[in-house]
């Protein structure tokens, strides 16, 4: 019998791995030896639900950048402990790696701590000069080699093939049917397909072909900041609007407001830490009317703040953290742990 992989969340023994041991050997003498541990488990969804290993669940997720205050972008293995300890106190499932395949060793990790995860090509941001043969074949490359590399992890269950594409234009679709159909061909286990829109509902051309609606919407603060008397009803009618053109289930894939760490204010204003958590409470109340029919998860940008370049729109940095980027949390994070193991509870 199999012992199947789990997330956290879904069993006691969870994160289960097996090791595959290949052996090189020269006079009946071992020379040479590699390790590749895997697991077995299955993705399954319908027009309203997702489900591991046949058993329903629901993604926590939060969306994260490889980056630290002191390190940077570079590989720094205490802080990826950091990272899925934060991420477990949070009661947090599940993760996207925004906007690139991540170095190795968070998949390993989420492989053993029951993490599921969303792998992202770096195709981030395409534009419509972009919808060209030469972007589309160093696109598919970007695929093929992170399929190639992380399609023994169990964690993975889904490809995310880009991020905030310009899916409207006239050239995207013939652009995202192709790009479907031959990554399809590269890993035919039971993963979703799927990419990341920001694009208005009248305009999208490519979510036609994605297994998942994965969608980014900031209400209460990118569409009407500060009005928070309007964020509740603005995302359920935002996301209701993509499930009944496409009755397919939906993801709500980034959400949030930037703050700045111990800034308070009443009434509460942007960039505040009470406004980032009023916007994720308000926000909560609308998904959790949808999680009873067609939602499978909810995301929050972002984990940790992160390095931009400056702008007179950014504060050194991307402030959208429910921690800080030394990893501390703000009081938004207070709020977001509260909600999802109230979920499990």
């Amino acid at each position: 019998s199999v012992n199947p992989w789990w997330p956290y969340t879904m069993s006691d023994d969870y994160g289960y791995m097996y090791r595959l041991i290949v052996e090189l050997l020269l006079d009946e003498k071992i020379i040479d030896e590699y390790e590749q541990p895997f697991g077995f488990r299955q993705v399954s969804w319908t027009n309203n639900t997702l489900s591991i290993n046949g058993k329903r669940t629901y993604l926590k997720g939060i969306n994260k950048h490889e980056d630290s205050d002191l390190r940077g972008k570079g590989l720094d293995l205490v802080l990826i402990a950091r990272d899925f300890a934060n991420q477990k106190w949070l009661g947090s499932n599940a993760f996207r790696t925004s906007h690139y395949p991540y170095a190795e060793e968070y998949l390993e990790m989420a492989d053993t701590q029951g993490i599921m995860v969303i792998g992202e090509s770096p195709g981030v941001g395409l534009q419509k000069n972009n919808f060209l043969p030469a972007t589309w074949k160093q696109h598919m490359q970007s695929i093929r080699e992170m399929i190639a590399r992380d399609k023994n992890h169990p964690s993975i269950i889904a490809w995310s093939l880009a991020n905030e594409p310009v899916s409207g234009d006239d050239n995207a679709e013939q652009f995202f049917r192709k790009l479907f159909q031959e990554s399809r061909k590269l890993d035919d286990s039971s993963r979703a397909y799927t990419f990341v829109s920001s694009e208005p509902l009248s305009q999208e051309r490519a979510i036609q072909f994605s297994d998942w609606m994965n969608l980014n919407h900031y209400c209460g603060w990118y569409d009407g900041l500060g009005e928070k008397e309007l964020i509740t009803s603005h995302v359920e009618s935002f996301l209701s609007s993509y499930r009944e053109k496409y009755q397919k289930p939906v993801i709500l894939q980034e959400y949030g407001a930037g703050t700045i760490d111990g800034f308070h204010k009443l009434p509460t204003v942007p960039f505040g830490e009470d406004y980032q958590a009023q916007v994720i409470q308000l926000t909560g109340k609308a998904l959790d009317k949808l999680k009873q029919s067609f939602l499978i998860g909810e995301f929050v940008w972002n984990y940790a703040d992160f390095e931009t370049m400056f702008g007179v729109d950014r504060v050194d940095g991307n402030k959208k953290g429910i921690f800080t980027r030394a990893r501390q949390p703000k009081m938004a994070a207070w709020q977001l742990r509260e909600r999802y193991i109230n979920m499990d509870n």
